[in-house]
């Protein structure tokens, strides 16, 4: 019993520092509690009964010594042996009645003790029962903290990575209005001239109009689209941790070759691509694997006007800068 109320103890403890229902926990204590009750009932009922049968077997001895003094008496006094056996048979059915009544009463207490013993038996079983259900509760306890501790553990971890998530894009983000500012900086002259700078989707793009670059239909690039391109690299030199990625487009007007070797916008967008890249890397500082040149010919239009002026704003080449992300990345890949 000891050990019982010591697991009830233990029990209760862990259920004080977990998440299961407090509600179950005080159902199952209450039940305990309820049935340790009824099982010191049922023992002092037990031990009431076994003093009364003892007494009625008192009875029982006493009556017997009345009867075998009466028979001796009768022998002595043959005088009185009418009124002896008359008394004798009253004595004889009195006892008769009484040990009628009580065998009948000691049937009736033996049924009822036996009734109260397997009672008893059914509430020890029962204890046993809840015992083991508790220890199985302490079990889940147990694991439920240790998964719940798990839990926070890694909460913990993905709140500082988040944490630090957030630290690199907020850097990120002022990182690319720096570059912004300085890019606008650098090709202040230029802005009436076709060129313009704006941050989309995180990065940075430089878009110069075709008649800031080129002739209609040629990829050689102007003396002023090569002066602002030479300010931009000077840029690019400076802050090495930029990559680059040059996109040309066009209208979509298709493309009338004049020489051959030029067969439609797709070709012309790459190689208008390719010559500013090319201007670019003029700065042997500029690290070539830094830049990407890429041809988007009609596929990514600006304006969907079909009128001069819409084909005129589709007609450029971007170039959008973005820095590197391996830190990000680094994060993001940590289990």
């Amino acid at each position: 019993m000891k050990k019982i109320v010591f697991l009830f103890l233990a029990v209760s403890f862990m259920l004080l520092e977990s998440c299961v229902s407090l509600k179950k926990y005080k159902l199952m204590e209450s039940s305990y509690y309820s049935l340790k009750g009824q099982n010191m009932i049922l023992k002092d009922s037990i031990l009431i009964l076994n003093l009364q049968l003892a007494e009625l077997e008192v009875k029982v001895d006493e009556m017997t010594q009345k009867i075998t003094a009466l028979q001796q008496d009768t022998l002595n006094k043959s005088a009185q042996v009418r009124m002896l056996l008359r008394e004798n048979a009253e004595l004889q059915n009195t006892v008769q009645l009484l040990s009628h009544n009580i065998s009948k009463e000691i049937e009736s207490k033996t049924q009822q003790i036996n009734e109260l013993q397997k009672k008893l038996n059914e509430r020890e079983k029962g204890l046993e029962l809840l015992a083991a259900e508790l220890e199985i509760q302490q079990q889940r306890l147990y694991e439920s903290s240790k998964a719940l501790n798990e839990k926070e553990k890694q909460l913990n971890l993905l709140s500082e990575k988040l944490s630090n998530l957030e630290n690199i894009l907020n850097s990120y983000q002022q990182n690319m209005e720096n570059l912004k500012t300085k890019v606008s900086d650098a090709l202040l002259g230029f802005e009436n001239s076709g060129l313009s700078v704006h941050i989309k989707n995180g990065k940075v793009y430089v878009s110069l109009e075709e008649n800031l670059l080129f002739q209609t239909g040629s990829t050689k690039i102007d003396k002023k689209g090569h002066a602002a391109l030479i300010k931009l690299a000077k840029l690019l030199e400076e802050n090495p941790e930029i990559n680059i990625m040059i996109e040309g487009h066009t209208d979509n007007i298709p493309y009338v070759s004049t020489s051959g070797c030029i067969k439609n916008n797709w070709q012309l967008s790459v190689l208008r691509a390719v010559a500013v890249t090319e201007i670019l890397l003029e700065n042997n500082k500029i690290d070539p694997k830094r830049i990407i040149p890429c041809g988007r010919a009609d596929s990514y239009p600006l304006s969907t006007e079909n009128t001069k002026e819409g084909r005129a704003k589709n007609r450029r080449t971007e170039i959008i800068l973005t820095p590197r992300l391996d830190e990000l990345f680094q994060i993001i890949n940590t289990n």
